[in-house]
């Protein structure tokens, strides 16, 4: 099986259509494992480089507002005016945060338009921003995506601990985990980790460029010091230390476990084929910062992915029989079609794991498209 897998890595290799780290497990042992390219200009990527994860880091925040729950100090159905009455977002709850459903609008499109841009944001800027903003639509209604919804809960995970979120996540997951290379440092105030794996835009002719160099993509250090949505650093090795410990009872209790990844129900009474998941044609859910799919062949699927300038990522989960997806990339392709190569990696590895040849047609097709 191992030859399959590098069938598909090879050819990526071989055609710069490719610069991470991709991870296979089953049951939490690594089966295949392989690192192309340089994490800069320098040196080599390995499972120990050190990645800006984005929104993989939902599901950390998630899992914290689990833990507290679990502890009785939080209930999902508490309002968001017992943390933040200045906010005017009635009947919206911690749950309508966590699963997206909350109408609140999203917090990076108000600070790209009207924000000093030489001045970095903060999550207390976001939580004032909010004030002056109207809701998008009534609670539980739909689904939309929202950033500021995890920013919020990071602040209600530092306001219900008495520790600011940074703290929480060191003390209740990377350290119980021995998560020793992650953190929620922030690059450019403190610097890049050791190992760090820098991000950068390729174009569709191949030109790389560092994200804080183009005007499209230099909110990466506006942005830098906003924690909850994203802003936990980490790598392929700990990454799947953090989703063995969460899944196998460590962190939290088998009922907590069942409740992430049970998806919200909305007001219709949907509780799937509202949210984008792995598969185009599987349209899921979504549970406490997780992607919820139940896929006819591969069974119940938890996953995220994480996107930002410069870096894309992926994590699944299937579940029934614990094997485990990682893909941690620090090339952003933003020509057309080649931002779908993370996404058609993760689909020809996903065949590969599950017995299948692999399948190279998808990336025959797009080097072959003018």
């Amino acid at each position: 099986m191992k030859n399959e897998y590098d069938l598909v890595m090879d050819f990526l290799e071989k055609h710069q259509l490719f610069n991470g780290v991709i991870m296979i497990a089953d049951k939490g042992v690594p089966v295949y494992e392989r690192s192309v390219g340089k994490r800069n200009e320098a040196s080599p990527l390995t499972s120990q480089s050190v990645f800006e994860i984005a929104s993989l880091t939902k599901p950390f925040t998630g899992a914290c507002i689990m833990m507290l729950v679990e502890e009785g100090g939080l209930s999902l159905s508490d309002e968001l005016a017992a943390f933040f009455p200045r906010l005017s977002f009635p009947g919206v709850t911690v749950g309508h945060l966590l699963h997206h459903t909350s109408g609140l609008p999203d917090y990076m499109e108000w600070f790209e338009d009207k924000w000093d841009r030489t001045n970095m944001v903060t999550n207390a800027d976001v939580v004032k921003c909010l004030e002056t903003l109207p809701a998008e639509f009534l609670p539980g209604e739909r689904w939309e995506y929202c950033n500021s919804g995890y920013v919020l809960l990071a602040e209600i995970i530092a306001l219900k601990s008495g520790m600011t979120y940074e703290e929480f996540v060191n003390r209740r997951i990377f350290e119980p985990l021995g998560m020793s290379r992650s953190s929620l440092s922030s690059v450019f105030v403190d610097g890049p980790p050791k190992d760090y794996a820098t991000g950068y835009v390729v174009d569709g002719d191949g030109r790389i460029e560092l994200p804080a160099n183009l005007p499209d993509h230099e909110y990466v250090v506006m942005f830098d010091r906003v924690k909850g949505d994203g802003g936990i650093k980490s790598t392929a090795e700990d990454l799947l230390k953090w989703e063995q410990g969460l899944f196998s009872g460590i962190l939290l209790s088998e009922e907590s476990v069942q409740q992430i990844v049970q998806p919200a129900v909305l007001k219709d009474g949907r509780y799937t084929d509202y949210c984008p998941a792995l598969h185009e044609e599987h349209y899921g859910g979504y549970g406490a910062g997780w992607k919820i799919e139940e896929h006819l062949e591969y069974g119940k699927i938890a996953m995220h992915d994480g996107y930002w300038a410069g870096y894309c990522h992926g994590l699944v989960k299937y579940l029934h029989l614990d094997k485990t997806l990682l893909l941690l990339s620090n090339h952003d392709f933003i020509g057309e079609g080649y931002v779908k190569i993370p996404h058609l990696l993760t689909l020809a590895m996903e065949k590969v794991i599950w017995g299948e040849d692999a399948d190279l047609t998808p990336f025959r097709e797009l080097l072959s498209t003018p």
